[in-house]
């Protein structure tokens, strides 16, 4: 599991720096969903909850976290958030994944 250069935090969450620290460490914020990018999958995007990320069938070699957010619905808003930009930015969604992997 690696983080990109460019994270996205929620402005749910209250402090940023802690969790900044805990990422350091290896760690999530508990009930906490992130947005990925996934190399091995054919979505632009995956939603994972902090929770699955630690099941032994999660494959978290091939995952680049671009966002954290702090319930499902934030995930959820924050991924069409990020999709819009790049569809407003580039007209459509070629080269989606090589934004964040190039």
């Amino acid at each position: 599991m690696r983080f990109s250069k460019c994270l996205w935090i929620s402005e749910k969450f209250e402090n940023h720096l802690e969790i900044l620290k805990n990422i350091q460490q290896g760690s999530l914020p508990e009930n906490s969903f992130v947005l990925c990018i996934n190399n091995a999958s054919k979505n632009l995007m995956d939603i994972y909850s902090s929770a699955e990320l630690k099941k032994p069938y999660v494959n978290i070699e091939n995952l680049l976290i671009i966002a954290i957010c702090k319930g499902k619905n934030d995930a959820k808003d924050k991924c069409a958030e990020i999709l819009r930009d790049f569809v407003v930015d580039n007209g459509n969604l070629d080269g989606f994944k090589d934004k964040f992997t190039g």
